[in-house]
């Protein structure tokens, strides 16, 4: 009988699974939007987290080492952090609008001068009348031109669509650091209610394995995107320098690009490379070759000496995987996913080496016992 009820409870488990799925597939369109609305009001939330998570290891530096007070310490913490932000908001983002918006403003003269550089250079190697070019060029750059424009005049849109979304962005990136800061005065506290719910959840056989899990994670991740951090700095303030050096037009904007592009491993260095090159291609075609010499040479001392220098082996793992990585992270979630690709592709190849260690020296366990 109790088998029997047992049974029938199993099937009636099964039953509502399917139903849930079912309905779940049925409404997905409710469920996603009410999984954004959810992601929307937490964003203070994960803001919050990732400013405290950042300043956290530079606070108990502070305290540790130099035995400063929680309170004096976080004044620091953040004493720097907003020195960042507000030296970024005064003097480069002024510099990069400016820079922006001179390009949209000045794009159909820069066009019409690459027109007619192209048509003089083709004159010169007297190509035009040979292959009958004239008409062809003229018709293209005018319709590169047209498509230009009307992508300039789309940004220019959404740019003034997207002021309200930027305002709201920025009230929730400022109660996310009022929330950094309520959780770093009482992060011993967080700590302690976090290791009790993983305990009541994972029970006390698979606590630690949780708990190294975390710790996994957290080395990895803060690892990977400190020391990426560290070295697309360098690399942006060198890029600046040689911008400068080489006359490039718009140096600062440049600069910033190949600096935050160059967070992505591999595939950065050419989506940085690819904007930079076309702007200084429309002011002097002899420049865009020798800023795209540049940032290939660049990209090689970055790779060959500075990021070892600063990463080390926090990667670790082959070429190959790492572009696989991107590739899946880029097709799922975008440029974030190609960002975190290699620190999330790290810790699942870690994981599953573990496993496969584990299942051989049981295996082999077996293997001895059988043999006796």
């Amino acid at each position: 009988m109790v088998s029997k009820i047992r049974k029938n409870s199993n099937w009636i488990v099964l039953a509502l699974i399917v139903i849930i799925i079912y309905k779940g597939v049925e409404n997905y369109h409710w469920i996603f939007e009410n999984i954004n609305l959810l992601v929307s009001i937490l964003i203070p939330f994960f803001w919050g987290f990732a400013i405290a998570y950042i300043l956290n290891p530079l606070m108990v530096k502070l305290e540790t080492k130099l035995k400063m007070k929680r309170f004096f310490s976080m004044t620091i913490c953040y004493l720097i952090f907003f020195g960042v932000i507000a030296l970024f908001i005064i003097i480069v983002t002024p510099i990069i609008m400016k820079n922006l918006f001179d390009i949209i403003e000045k794009l159909p003269d820069y066009i019409q001068g690459l027109q007619i550089w192209f048509n003089e250079t083709l004159l010169r190697l007297s190509l035009v009348e040979r292959l009958n070019l004239q008409e062809y060029i003229q018709s293209n750059i005018a319709e590169i031109s047209t498509m230009l424009l009307e992508f300039m005049n789309l940004t220019i849109n959404g740019l003034l669509v997207r002021v309200i979304g930027i305002t709201s962005g920025l009230l929730k990136f400022i109660v996310g650091i009022i929330v950094s800061i309520y959780i770093l005065i009482e992060k011993e506290k967080f700590g302690v209610a976090m290791n009790k719910f993983i305990l009541a959840m994972s029970g006390e056989k698979r606590y630690d394995k949780v708990m190294n899990f975390f710790s996994l994670c957290n080395q990895v991740f803060s690892n990977f995107i400190i020391g990426k951090s560290i070295d697309s700095f360098i690399i942006g303030l060198i890029c600046f320098a040689g911008m400068k050096l080489l006359g490039a037009p718009y140096a600062t904007l440049l600069s910033v690009i190949v600096g935050v592009t160059n967070m992505i491993p591999y595939f950065g260095p050419f989506i940085g490379a690819i904007p930079a090159i076309l702007i200084t291609l429309f002011i002097s075609p002899i420049k865009a070759l020798w800023v795209a010499i540049f940032i290939l040479v660049l990209q090689q001392v970055d790779g060959n000496i500075i990021g070892p220098k600063i990463l080390g082996d926090k990667v670790g793992i082959s070429p190959f995987y790492i572009i696989l990585s991107i590739l899946i992270g880029g097709g799922f979630f975008g440029m974030l996913g190609m960002l975190f690709a290699v620190p999330t592709f790290k810790i699942v190849s870690i994981l599953l080496g573990r496993y496969l260690d584990a299942r051989i020296e049981k295996q082999r366990a077996l293997d001895i016992v059988s043999g006796e």
